[in-house]
């Protein structure tokens, strides 16, 4: 049934319904995130999350690497695209009240809102094509302060156990010395 309603993409992206429509939401989007953009350079620029710049690039290779997973036919629009960009947009207003990870939770509506547009706009066939590069873009965004902290640790100790050192928190390196000899004895094999 709705292939009987598609028609072909080359056709629907030239139609200017379409282009007005591309261009709308591409203003609102941009509009309402815009600050949450600044904030997320403002990130990029420190060690832990200067992969941030890198994201977006990448998101677009993917899309264009799977481009032959582009839909040859469209049903546009989409009703479908309307609730995720509803959803999306409630996320956004609930994340700005709340003050746990507002930015995260934002950068997800973002997300949200860029899959409604790609439903909306391409149908189904679309949102699985983009699905990938889409939903990829959330590693741009800061995690929590909490979520970051609560993982750090967790992930210093993988890669201290994948290159083969001691993945010991200073404090139980302290607490296991309990005399000179046996101080002695850690600090060896520490060492290799």
């Amino acid at each position: 049934m709705r292939e009987s309603h598609s028609r072909p993409a080359a056709e629907v992206v030239r139609s200017p319904a379409w282009r007005g429509s591309l261009l709308a939401l591409v203003g609102v989007l941009t509009f309402l995130y815009v600050k949450l953009i600044a904030y997320s350079f403002e990130q990029w620029q420190k060690p832990d999350y200067s992969h941030g710049f890198l994201v977006p690039i990448f998101a677009a290779y993917l899309a264009w690497n799977w481009r032959e997973w582009a839909p040859g036919r469209v049903r546009w629009p989409e009703p479908w695209g309307l609730a995720f960009l509803a959803g999306g947009a409630t996320l956004f207003v609930v994340a700005g009240k709340m003050n746990f990870g507002k930015e995260w939770l934002q950068g997800l509506s973002l997300v949200v809102n860029l899959a409604g547009a790609a439903l909306l706009l391409g149908g189904w066939p679309a949102l699985r094509w983009l699905v990938g590069p889409i939903a990829f873009l959330l590693f741009m965004f800061p995690l929590p302060y909490r979520v970051e902290h609560a993982l750090g640790w967790q992930l210093q100790k993988v890669a201290a156990m994948a290159s083969g050192r001691s993945a010991t928190p200073p404090t139980a390196r302290a607490s296991s010395c309990t005399s000179r000899n046996t101080c002695w004895k850690w600090r060896r094999r520490a060492a290799g």
